[in-house]
């Protein structure tokens, strides 16, 4: 938080000239603090007082000290743009740097914005420093009205003296410029919220929030003694602060204050997202209102954008997923992310190998301030309309990966949400399906229960659906039964008898897959009915092979057989190549449990015909591998082949019985 020194109240510039500082510090009596001696020699001190309890910055301190003692022996003294966004202590930092330097004869403090926080202008700036330096006596009697002139006087006052001087929470690069050329022996400290790098001669800190150790010793301590006796809870209370510096000072002291709280208590209320901000006040300390300046600062567009893309998933996301929300095209939604970022509302993220395009993200106490305008300002239908655009950009992207990893797959995707459009063939998720949906996957759940709390039923149906093949193929089991039981609530409460029955049948795969075979059989004799009523004996036909697997599983292999047999014949008469492709490789299966490796070669081949004629290079390669290793193994003479599995890509010799490998 900003440090509010006296004097912050010069930027009132309606009069055409202002008093002397001998006048003003007369008028302003105990109001101010002592004033140095009016020995020009006497050392200057005007600084808020070092923070005891300081915690962290460590190596910025050592620098930066260092740094300030060599440029007194230099021909250019040093200035240090120190820049962050509210509350991760800049002026904390600025002002610890200033009581370290002790061999400066002269070390101020100068707020650049008033007591109501409006930034000074240009000549407040400079009137302001001026009343720092000057001591009663010195200088015109009558301050001058024009900011050169301003600044020649300051000029002058500063030359030759041995100054550090803080410049806090500077605005804009043009309200210090003309102030710094005034005191350019001088070494100097800015803070701001952005980065001021249109300063050609500054050195730039960007300042972060905390690592984990040092949030947590600073909790331990500003919180009192009970605080230390829950190690667990202190870290959650640092997680949840974003390990950001006043907001855990906030969060200590509301412990601190209230002996009947327990650290487990603290953490539990700031658990909520939406509510984290109410809980983070105390006194005159205000995380929310450090945050909500800075919103405030920028203009409507940047904070609608803002509001708006508080409804992105977690961690952070894509330029893609910021078009959508904001209903914008690329150039434009890119502008908008940038300056969120300059005013440091949103971070923007290089993945770690610096490969692949940059992620946006909020500190987790900005999403709670996104959310919380978001929800006062634009209201639950704008909201809900934001949520849906993403969710078809969402389900447009997953199904095009899907289509690549397992064209054909889908039965939802051309029933649910047709008008999607088309993505270029460049698109990560087009270019690099299983890549892109690695790195989206969490984010896509985290839209899909999004979609399911604003009741738009159908998008949950069709994005699960259109991720159920990823989940099995990267044995996501939690997220895969996560998804599809919020998709079949959805399904249900629409009466989408249709969606039902193709989410009914994934998890039944699913199902297979934990070895639930109770469940997983009547999951696919359920949907096998819905399919059948609805008149999609394609649906119906898969449903079939789902069954023949799970009995071949529990050592049936003749209903198994009779199950994919009439699978086939429904899937070759639909013209459904997946669906023969599927039956076959349970045929091949059954073929290999039974000792008849000729015809399991057979089957292979024809697996791999269907896979070919579908696009579908993974099954093809998968059908290909398991016909050479059968191959391999009759040569060598077969062994123990009711013992096998076989699943996409992978033989395992282990008990106690096949998977369906489909996905």
């Amino acid at each position: 938080g900003t440090v509010r020194g006296a004097g912050a109240g010069a930027g009132s510039d309606t009069a055409a000239r202002v008093r002397s500082p001998a006048q003003a510090g007369a008028a302003a009596g105990a109001g101010h603090p002592p004033g140095p001696a009016a020995a020009p020699a006497a050392p200057l001190l005007w600084l808020p007082p070092a923070l005891t309890d300081f915690t962290g910055r460590d190596a910025e301190l050592a620098r930066y000290t260092t740094l300030f003692a060599e440029s007194r022996t230099g021909t250019r003294p040093c200035v240090v743009a120190v820049s962050g966004r509210p509350g991760v202590g800049k002026t904390a930092l600025a002002v610890q740097l200033a009581h370290h330097a002790e061999e400066f004869s002269g070390r101020v403090l100068v707020s650049l914005r008033d007591s109501a926080g409006r930034a000074l202008t240009e000549r407040a700036a400079l009137i302001a420093l001026l009343r720092r330096l000057m001591r009663p006596g010195d200088g015109p009697e009558e301050l001058p009205g024009e900011p050169d002139e301003l600044a020649d006087l300051l000029h002058r006052t500063a030359r030759g003296r041995d100054l550090l001087i803080v410049l806090d929470d500077v605005v804009a690069e043009a309200q210090v410029r003309l102030l710094l050329s005034a005191v350019a022996d001088a070494c100097v400290v800015l803070t701001s919220r952005r980065p001021l790098g249109a300063l050609e001669q500054a050195r730039h800190l960007v300042l972060d929030v905390l690592d984990r150790p040092a949030s947590e010793s600073l909790l331990l301590a500003t919180g009192g003694p009970r605080m230390a006796q829950d190690p667990a809870a202190v870290a959650e209370i640092a997680r949840l602060c974003g390990r950001l510096p006043l907001a855990l000072r906030v969060a200590a002291g509301a412990l601190a204050v209230r002996p009947h709280w327990t650290p487990a208590d603290l953490a539990r209320r700031l658990g909520d997202e939406r509510t984290r901000l109410a809980a983070l006040s105390l006194g005159d300390l205000d995380v929310r209102g450090g945050l909500l300046a800075a919103y405030q600062e920028v203009p409507e567009a940047e904070r609608q954008a803002f509001r708006t893309l508080g409804l992105a998933p977690l961690p952070d996301f894509p330029l893609w997923v910021a078009e959508s929300l904001l209903d914008l095209a690329p150039e434009a939604a890119e502008e908008r992310l940038e300056e969120l970022v300059r005013a440091q509302l949103l971070e923007a993220r290089r993945p770690a190998d610096d490969a692949g395009e940059v992620r946006y993200g909020y500190h987790p106490l900005l999403r709670s301030l996104a959310l919380e305008t978001a929800a006062e300002v634009d209201g639950p239908a704008a909201v809900a309309e934001a949520v849906a655009r993403l969710g078809r950009a969402c389900l447009l992207r997953a199904r095009a990966a899907d289509a690549r990893l397992a064209p054909g797959r889908d039965r939802l995707a051309s029933v649910l949400v047709t008008d999607l459009g088309d993505l270029a063939g460049h698109d990560p998720a087009v270019a690099a399906p299983l890549r892109w949906l690695q790195a989206e996957s969490a984010g896509l759940l985290g839209v899909l229960r999004g979609l399911h709390a604003g009741g738009h039923w159908d998008l949950v149906c069709a994005l699960a659906s259109a991720l159920g093949g990823y989940y099995e193929a990267c044995a996501l089991w939690d997220d895969w039964e996560a998804s599809h039981e919020q998709a079949l609530d959805a399904a249900r409460r629409s009466g989408n008898a249709v969606a039902e029955a193709a989410l009914l049948r994934s998890v039944g795969d699913l199902s297979w897959q934990r070895r639930h075979t109770g469940r997983a059989v009547d999951c696919h004799r359920h949907a096998a009915r819905l399919f059948a009523l609805a008149g999609d004996g394609i649906g119906a036909a898969r449903c079939l092979t789902g069954e023949a697997d799970v009995l071949l599983g529990q050592g049936e292999p003749e209903r198994a057989g009779a199950l994919y047999r009439q699978a086939l014949a429904r899937a070759r008469s639909a013209g459904d190549a997946r669906g023969c492709a599927d039956a076959r490789r349970g045929l091949a299966l059954l073929a290999l449990v039974e000792g008849r490796p000729a015809d399991c070669l057979a089957e292979l081949d024809a697996c791999a015909a269907a896979a070919a004629a579908l696009g579908d290079v993974r099954w093809h390669g998968y059908a290909r591998r398991t016909a050479d290793h059968v191959r391999a193994q009759r040569r060598t003479g077969p062994a123990a082949w009711s013992r096998l599995e076989i699943r996409p890509g992978v033989w395992l010799m282990n008990p106690p019985a096949a998977t369906s490998g489909r996905g």
